[in-house]
């Protein structure tokens, strides 16, 4: 993460990759009605439904959103920023300039299908009950 990599002179290259990657497209528009239909709220082995639930609802809107500022706009609001937009929004530009010529479509596209890989090993890996704290 930005917070743990490099020196920086690395973190905004670091910052514009992760702007770049948060507007993958998630290539399936079933999420967003299936965002719409989770619904519960008691735990699930370690897992707090009510607070997934939460998060659900928070990222819901990077579902739709196609514009690449928009996406970071809502990032910002996330995390609670309190930078002004215009100062957010020149070193968001600045950010994705010095990171484009690190993530070309190719590399952008094995990230993608690496991510929804793991993605859904990782989820059967939990459904199967690998996860359980008495196995």
């Amino acid at each position: 993460t930005v917070h743990v990599h490099g020196t920086e002179d690395w973190r905004p290259v670091i910052e514009g990759l992760w702007s770049m990657v948060d507007e993958l497209p998630f290539r399936n528009s079933d999420y967003v009605s299936g965002i719409d239909r989770f619904s519960r709220r008691d735990p699930l082995g370690f897992i707090d439904c009510e607070k997934v639930g939460e998060f659900l609802a928070l990222i819901q809107p990077w579902m739709v959103e196609e514009d690449p500022w928009e996406i970071e706009r809502i990032y910002l609001r996330l995390i609670g920023s309190e930078v002004p937009e215009a100062q957010a929004r020149q070193a968001w530009m600045e950010n994705r300039g010095r990171a484009a010529s690190f993530l070309d479509d190719q590399r952008r596209d094995a990230f993608v299908a690496e991510a929804v890989r793991i993605g859904l090993e990782e989820a059967v890996r939990f459904l199967d009950g690998e996860y359980r704290a008495d196995t």
